[in-house]
């Protein structure tokens, strides 16, 4: 148990932080940031601390049901659901029209950093990326119901990390 933690973790979480600052192009970072944060960033980015470089490796949180892949260049994520996680969820009356993102959904980050800029006015919400479902019409929030009903007889993805370069993700149904 804790063999990924890093050693140093002060060092580890500088070495990230350096990272994503080098390759923070247009300054959102530091452009948001108090006057405090700017200066402990900065004194990051001039330190000896190494940058940790691009990360790589999979990581399955399986309590949510979502899957998160990182190579050189690119990452992809796959959004599941369960007997543990709804497809989607609208408890506070946002995000009503998410009805299919936990079937499968899929997204692919890369370095196009506007590809999900005004993402989700233009998708069609029937037709997400790595989902086959029907078309049926929805109503805002509709479905979560329907899933309640239906969590003791839905699939529990499992999963296995093959060495950080690939992953198995699959679903196993209990009845």
């Amino acid at each position: 148990m804790g063999e990924k933690y890093p050693a140093d973790p002060k060092q580890a979480i500088q070495g990230m932080l350096k990272y994503w600052l080098s390759k923070d192009t247009s300054n959102q970072i530091l452009d948001s940031s108090s006057m405090y944060q700017y200066f402990q960033l900065k004194q990051i980015v001039n330190s000896a601390v190494p940058s940790r470089g691009e990360k790589t490796g999979t990581s399955i949180y399986a309590n949510q049901d979502r899957a998160v892949h990182l190579r050189p260049g690119f990452g992809f994520g796959l959004s599941l659901s369960s007997n543990r996680v709804d497809k989607y969820e609208s408890g506070n009356k946002n995000n009503v029209q998410d009805w299919y993102t936990g079937d499968g959904m899929t997204y692919l980050y890369n370095a196009d950093s506007g590809q999900y800029e005004d993402f989700w006015p233009t998708v069609n919400r029937y037709r997400l990326p790595g989902t086959t479902v029907d078309t049926q019409k929805r109503t805002n929030s509709s479905n979560t119901v329907q899933v309640s009903l239906l969590n003791k007889r839905r699939a529990a993805p499992r999963s296995s990390d093959l060495s950080g370069q690939l992953f198995i993700l699959g679903a196993c149904r209990f009845f």
